[in-house]
């Protein structure tokens, strides 16, 4: 019970928050360029039970522009870089140790 009534509480203020971003009616289009970033945690498994002991941690920049085509419509292409990967121990025949598998994308 606790859980929901946490989660309908994040979500209120989620929900408050983003009335201040809406520009539903504005019709004063412009063009943009920016700067993206992120973090992300990458997992992979060939087994159906997927644990999290293993996440390998990144990262993900880029750039963006947001570019007109009338009043109403606008395309935004953009450039990322994005690290993932994952992080496996391993042990049998005598070898023990720890692996990293690490991929670099740009998308």
């Amino acid at each position: 019970m606790k859980l929901q009534a946490n989660f309908l509480c994040a979500l209120t203020l989620f929900l408050s928050a983003s009335f201040g971003m809406l520009h539903a009616q504005d019709t004063n289009v412009t063009t943009e360029f920016g700067v993206k970033g992120g973090f992300n945690m990458s997992n992979l498994s060939k087994d159906e039970n997927v644990d999290d002991n293993n996440i390998l941690y990144g990262f993900n920049a880029g750039l963006y522009a947001t570019l007109p085509v009338s009043d109403f419509v606008a395309i935004q292409p953009e450039i990322l870089f994005t690290t993932k990967g994952a992080e496996s121990e391993y042990s049998g025949a005598g070898f023990n140790g720890n692996a990293k598998f690490r991929l670099n994308y740009i998308e």
